[in-house]
């Protein structure tokens, strides 16, 4: 991240890997801003940049509104530990498909902001719902792939 940006770190187990993830926040939405993934012993497997950014969540009044739909246009620089690194322009369309949807998951049952996140070069797609104060329930994918909150804790 750039000098004087705020941020925090995320670390999760990705199968039989740690993935370390640094998010911004800012008054409206939640930005990614680098990725690394080790193996168990810390060799690291990928090392991913996004600039400026990868949008997380935006929850500016005007994309709290359903049916609004929005463009963002990033590049991703990707490094693993057998391949040369490659950087590639990305671009996606947001789109609002629900605002306080009631939303059940292992953890409890929430009201969620529903978007979906649109690949503008291949159409594939992602479903999200977010929670505020909570961060991503759940997650659905074009490709069959499937992520739910089974617990959390929010820090005192």
């Amino acid at each position: 991240m750039a000098a004087g940006t705020m941020g925090y770190k995320v670390q999760e187990t990705v199968k039989a890997s740690i993935q370390l993830t640094w998010y911004e926040q800012t008054a409206t939405d939640v930005r990614r801003h680098h990725d690394t993934l080790s193996d168990n012993t810390g060799r690291m497997l990928s090392d991913e940049w996004y600039s400026p950014y990868l949008l997380r969540v935006d929850e500016a009044p005007e994309h709290l509104q359903p049916g609004a739909t929005w463009s963002i246009d990033y590049s991703k620089t990707k490094t693993t530990s057998s391949k040369p690194t490659t950087m590639s322009n990305q671009a996606e369309t947001w789109t609002v498909e629900g605002v306080d949807v009631v939303t059940k998951v292992p953890a409890g049952t929430f009201n969620a902001l529903k978007i979906t996140r649109t690949d503008t070069a291949d159409g594939s797609t992602k479903t999200q719902w977010f929670t505020r104060g909570v961060g991503k329930i759940r997650e659905l994918t074009s490709q069959g792939h499937k992520e739910e909150l089974t617990s959390y804790n929010i820090a005192q």
